[in-house]
């Protein structure tokens, strides 16, 4: 959203970005010329689902937040009542309200019974959105086909994006600052840390490849609630490296140098940005057909596709491409090609500025 919102601005856009304050942040900043407002909130489920505060503050905020000059209301995903928020505001001040999908699935806390609530809450918060909101769009055709599960007809899509020309501010040499060997086979994972995304498939997967190969290693970027216990697993094993939470210019960093790029998840996934960022780096990609990914790994010119849930499909993925260098660098000339010429930043908020000219005929 940041970067949608800074390309919006580059092409002469005023953007405010209203969200959830739940890092403990300033309330209001003015950042990279984006005016940001944090409403106050619990960090409910682990901070994956936020509920606002209705304080005062909370009060006064919305008020001013309601008193700028907007042309439009944008908003992500149905099932937070963030969405509920500002479908309200767009209809207090009436103008519309455009909401985008982020997702292929239910919202899912690997509790059976917490899922089944979700679920139908799910469904009753989408109910009640769709009857405040004016247009529905998905970020892949994936998500605006699970729009129709709720009744929901789409109006197209909105995808993700990534910045092909990204320039690397803070460049340091990983196999220097790791001190690994110069033919060293760097796979790459960013994401939440979380059993849906299927880190502990992958890292097994490598746990037991350097068994047979000692050169390859796995860098994971992100925290999340698995963290501690891949923590203690693979703290003595030198192939499995943590990096926490790191910066989007540290992220790129890392993929302007990564061999491979392993996307393992079973989340109901929308289009994961993790392909689009590995392809703006001519990274080859390993994903499960999770939301999105099919319609960029649309066959295997653009990457191999795996089942979710299967160490040895990993396995025979990631050493394919090691034994195939040459299957490498196409894939990742062929993915870089796909991604610029119809994933690019620009070319999807010209698009998204189109997409709100031709509502408002």
């Amino acid at each position: 959203m940041h970067q949608l919102s800074q390309t919006l601005i580059e092409l002469g856009n005023d953007v405010t970005i209203v969200t959830f304050n739940t890092e403990n942040a300033s309330p209001f900043e003015i950042k990279d010329n984006l005016k940001i407002f944090r409403l106050p909130a619990i960090n409910f489920l682990g901070g994956r689902y936020p509920i606002p505060k209705f304080n005062n503050k909370y009060f006064s905020m919305i008020k001013e937040i309601e008193r700028l000059d907007y042309d439009y209301v944008i908003t992500n995903m149905r099932f937070y009542l963030s969405s509920f928020i500002a479908a309200k505001i767009a209809s207090r001040k009436n103008i519309p309200s455009i909401l985008i999908e982020h997702t292929t699935g239910h919202f899912t806390v690997n509790n059976k019974f917490f899922d089944w609530i979700g679920h139908h809450y799910e469904h009753f918060i989408s109910n009640i959105i769709k009857k405040r909101t004016d247009y529905f769009f998905g970020v892949s055709k994936a998500c605006s086909n699970w729009l129709g599960h709720f009744g929901i007809k789409s109006n197209g899509e909105i995808f993700n994006g990534v910045d092909c020309n990204y320039q690397i501010r803070n460049y340091f040499n990983i196999k220097q600052m790791y001190n690994l060997p110069d033919d060293s086979i760097i796979i790459f994972f960013a994401g939440r840390l979380i059993l849906e995304k299927g880190i502990l498939f992958l890292t097994e997967s490598i746990n037991q490849l350097t068994k047979e190969i000692n050169n390859i290693y796995l860098f994971i970027a992100g925290v999340g609630p698995l963290y501690e216990e891949i923590d203690n697993k693979y703290r003595n094993t030198n192939n499995i490296i943590l990096l926490q939470q790191i910066e989007y210019d540290a992220v790129m960093n890392f993929l302007s140098q990564t061999d491979i790029v392993v996307i393992p998840s079973y989340y109901p996934e929308g289009m994961p940005t993790l392909i689009l960022e590995a392809g703006a780096n001519k990274c080859p990609v390993i994903s499960t057909p999770m939301g999105g990914a099919l319609e960029i790994i649309s066959d295997n010119n653009y990457g191999i596709i795996i089942e979710p849930k299967n160490i040895d499909e990993i396995k025979k993925a990631i050493l394919f491409l090691i034994e195939n260098p040459e299957k490498r660098l196409a894939l990742g000339e062929n993915l870089y090609k796909k991604i610029c010429e119809n994933y690019n930043w620009k070319i999807i908020t010209v698009n998204l500025l189109n997409e709100l000219n031709r509502l408002k005929k």
